[in-house]
């Protein structure tokens, strides 16, 4: 079933910056809009996180997080041509600097009790000890 947006989920989406279809295919995987007429992916949205004469609160948020996608993966598309382009110690540095970025978020996760060490070993492909021996202390 193909749903359609409102005009004012329309009028968001382009106000955002984001084309309508732009916004459907990182959302959907195809032209069609299966989602609810709100704007938000969910198709049971209207009437159950909100009315249908109220504003979903979903969209801003959906809206925010396709930036996000579409700006990673366009950065990730570029960056081997980036990468072959740099020197070696110009790698060692943009190596030392993620490895102190994932460490920071570990850090912050675990602090903040957002992560266990299983979900955190899991995103980082290695194994749990793995993921505690590396980054369980405070840098």
């Amino acid at each position: 079933m193909t749903n359609t947006l409102t005009r004012a989920a329309r009028e968001t989406i382009k106000a955002s910056g984001l084309t309508i279809r732009a916004f459907i295919l990182e959302n959907q995987g195809d032209e069609n809009w299966h989602g609810d007429d709100c704007g938000c992916t969910d198709d049971r949205c209207i009437g159950f996180h909100h009315e249908e004469h109220e504003e979903c609160g979903c969209l801003p948020v959906l809206i925010e997080e396709t930036k996000k996608q579409m700006s990673r993966r366009a950065l990730l598309e570029n960056a081997d041509v980036a990468l072959e382009a740099m020197s070696l110690e110009e790698l060692a540095h943009l190596r030392a600097a993620i490895e102190g970025q994932i460490s920071d978020s570990v850090q912050w996760m675990r602090k903040y009790g957002f992560w266990t060490w299983e979900s955190i070993a899991q995103r980082l492909g290695v194994t749990k000890q793995a993921a505690q021996q590396r980054y369980g202390r405070v840098r």
